[in-house]
């Protein structure tokens, strides 16, 4: 696997003392990914790689919603190209 690589905005502190974020290279595909950085052993875990189907080209954090779930955009891929929300 290749880890997400050139992070993009900030990174999110979720309530399980993890670090999420967001990146536009990097990952299996190229596209870049989400990924969970754990600062109690220095570890960084791929969540989801975006793709050309399901979106890519992040251009902001993440968002941390108060239901504890992690939101964001992307400006293309996914229908007609045009981004999506995941």
């Amino acid at each position: 696997m290749t880890l997400p690589q050139t992070p993009n905005g900030e990174l999110v502190l979720a309530s399980n003392g993890k670090l999420y974020g967001a990146t536009n290279s990097g990952s299996n595909n190229g596209y870049g990914a989400l990924f969970e950085y754990d600062v109690t052993n220095n570890s960084v875990v791929q969540k989801a790689a975006f793709s050309s189907s399901n979106g890519y080209n992040v251009p902001t954090a993440p968002y941390l919603a108060t239901n504890n779930c992690l939101y964001g955009t992307t400006k293309q891929g996914g229908t007609n190209n045009y981004g999506t929300i995941w």
